[in-house]
């Protein structure tokens, strides 16, 4: 699983909008954590943390998503645009100050999220990335040097580890950013991956171009 970094292009912002943007993006389905984010948003707003959020993407969740934004009074605060392109999505990465996926398993289907492509595309670029302690995502992502981790499903925790972030100097944002860049330069490069599969095969079939 891996990305054409020439597409993604590590591009980290020297400082945070005021106030700071919130970005999510994914098939609105229970694993994303959307509603958690939601409660999370109105948390923050109770704690007095400003911010604007917007989910992009689509999918069955979306009415119960837009429900609970009308109950607890934040359409001034969120924005669900619907499914948007990938060059649009990579431009909202860029204007936004962080990407929040708080992935959670599902309790229904009971299976979980595995690791998003959209939490690599994020760090690739240099956007901040706050998601939660699940599935694959900790092999991911090192708590506080890559990203931030909260706890699944605590909107209260996701409140706070955002209001961390925010807290962090535009130097410890940009040493956090590099880092995540590095993970996916190292394990997420899909021409490396590539290369390394195709040797694979070669030593496999005992061609002696695999050695």
């Amino acid at each position: 699983c891996g990305l054409p970094l020439d597409t993604f292009a590590y591009a980290p912002k020297s400082a945070l909008n005021s106030p700071p943007r919130l970005i999510s993006a994914g098939r609105m389905v229970r694993t994303k954590g959307f509603d958690v984010l939601i409660k999370a948003s109105f948390e923050m707003k109770r704690r007095g943390l400003s911010h604007s959020l917007v989910i992009i993407g689509d999918g069955p969740q979306r009415p119960e998503l837009e429900g609970l934004i009308d109950s607890l009074g934040l359409r001034d605060i969120i924005r669900l645009p619907g499914y948007c392109g990938p060059g649009d999505v990579q431009r909202a990465l860029r204007e936004a100050d962080a990407f929040v996926l708080p992935v959670v398993w599902d309790p229904i289907l009971n299976i979980p999220e595995g690791v998003p492509v959209a939490l690599m595309e994020a760090m690739a670029v240099g956007l901040p990335v706050v998601t939660t302690r699940t599935a694959g995502i900790p092999e991911l992502i090192d708590d506080g040097i890559s990203g931030f981790l909260a706890k699944p499903g605590d909107f209260a925790d996701l409140a706070t580890v955002i209001g961390c972030l925010f807290e962090f100097s535009d130097s410890e944002r940009i040493q956090l950013t590099q880092a995540a860049r590095d993970k996916i330069v190292v394990d997420h490069d899909i021409e490396k991956l590539t290369k390394d599969l195709y040797f694979s095969f070669l030593k496999v079939i005992g061609n002696p171009a695999g050695e």
